[in-house]
């Protein structure tokens, strides 16, 4: 087949439990990863299959399914309250992969768009978590602590020797 599916998910929490719903949420795909449906339709049955499974758990996640056509040089794909994905082309203009749809875990019934663009093979996708926007946030806040923290040792400093001169 010309065609290659991608499947990225990411569960909501952080620990044990988002290793365990990311196990349910394998169990859910492997059993529907090879439906011949659009990526939308695959995509409204995998959240109506976790809600019924695991909607008492009030657990959430984002996912994106994308289909890759080698042949026809097209990108198809659907989101569920995912970041958005970017395919940048040779001349690195960035096309942005909008989310098409509500996080699944919230309603049973939530439907998605399907999205389709030109996907030649110079093209590159880049899809990613919100993992990416966590550790750069805990970077910049973990630098803005340090970066106080050094300031206001000086700033003692400073103090305990003007204190010492008088």
């Amino acid at each position: 087949d010309s065609t290659l599916r991608i499947f990225l998910a990411d569960a909501t929490g952080h620990g044990v439990q988002a290793a365990l719903i990311m196990m349910a949420i394998q169990g859910i795909y492997d059993g529907i990863k090879n439906f011949a449906l659009p990526v939308n339709e695959i995509m409204e049955i995998f959240s109506k299959e976790y809600v019924r499974r695991y909607g008492s758990l009030n657990s959430f996640l984002t996912c994106i399914l994308v289909d890759i056509d080698t042949v026809n040089q097209k990108i198809v794909y659907s989101s569920a309250g995912h970041p958005a994905g970017l395919i940048i082309n040779k001349e690195n203009e960035i096309q942005l992969l909008k989310n098409t749809g509500g996080l699944i875990g919230v309603h049973f019934n939530n439907t998605y768009k399907l999205v389709e663009y030109p996907f030649r093979n110079e093209e590159r996708l880049f899809i990613f978590t919100d993992g990416i926007f966590e550790q750069t946030l805990l970077y910049r806040i973990e630098r803005s602590i340090l970066i106080d923290s050094k300031l206001k040792e000086l700033e003692d400093k400073k103090n305990k020797e003007a204190e010492k001169s008088f």
